[in-house]
C-alpha cells in the first residue's frame, strides 16, 4: 500500500502523475546514468541506456507493488543492470576506457591513464556478479545492506561475493606488477 505522505507513492497498477514521474528522475536519473556508464565506459551508450531505463520503469510499473523508496531504488538497478545487459549484447559493446576530461586537455599524465586502463581489464575479469558487488559499493559508494537489497542477496553473500572479488583484483594486479 503507497504511502500517502511520499511523493513517490505509486499507486497499485503503476499510475505515475507527471509531478511524480518527475520527481522520480530528478531523484534518479544521475545515479541511474552513472551505473551505465561505469558499466559501459561511453558516455552516449550510457545517456541511451539512461533513457532505456526509464522507458522500462514506466512501462512495467503495472508489475510493480509501491512498499517504500528502498525497494523502488532496488528494482531500478535491477532494471538498470537489465537494460545494460541488453545494450551490450544488442550492440556487442567491447568496454574501453575514454580518456578523462584532464587527459584530453592535456593535464593528468599517461601512468594515471595506464593505472585505470589496467585496473578496468582487471574489473572485466571478475565474474558478472562480483562485478556488479565492486560497482554497487565501490563505485556508487552504497552501504552492504542496500547492495543486498539491490542484488537480492543476503548481506553474507555480498560480504563474500565482495571479498573474493577483492582478492582476485589483487591477484589480477600483481601479475600485472610482476610482468
Amino acid at each position: 500500500m503507497p504511502h500517502s505522505s511520499d511523493p513517490l507513492a505509486i499507486t497499485y497498477g503503476g499510475m505515475l502523475d507527471t509531478q511524480q514521474l518527475t520527481t522520480l528522475y530528478e531523484l534518479y536519473s544521475q545515479d541511474v546514468y552513472h551505473y551505465c556508464y561505469r558499466r559501459l565506459h561511453d558516455h552516449q551508450a550510457a545517456e541511451d541506456c539512461q533513457q532505456m531505463v526509464f522507458v522500462a520503469l514506466v512501462s512495467s510499473l503495472h508489475h510493480f507493488e509501491y512498499r517504500g523508496r528502498e525497494l523502488l531504488q532496488a528494482w531500478l538497478y535491477t532494471i538498470s543492470h537489465n537494460v545494460v545487459v541488453d545494450y551490450v549484447r544488442k550492440e556487442a559493446h567491447r568496454p574501453t576506457v575514454p580518456l578523462t576530461p584532464e587527459l584530453q586537455s592535456g593535464g593528468g599524465t599517461a601512468n594515471a591513464l595506464c593505472e585505470r586502463m589496467v585496473l578496468w581489464q582487471a574489473i572485466e575479469q571478475l565474474t558478472p556478479q562480483q562485478r556488479r558487488i565492486v560497482h554497487l559499493r565501490f563505485i556508487l559508494g552504497l552501504p552492504t545492506e542496500d547492495v543486498a537489497r539491490i542484488t537480492g542477496r543476503s548481506e553474507g553473500s555480498v560480504k563474500l561475493l565482495q571479498h573474493r572479488a577483492l582478492r582476485r583484483l589483487h591477484d589480477l594486479l600483481e601479475e600485472y606488477i610482476a610482468e
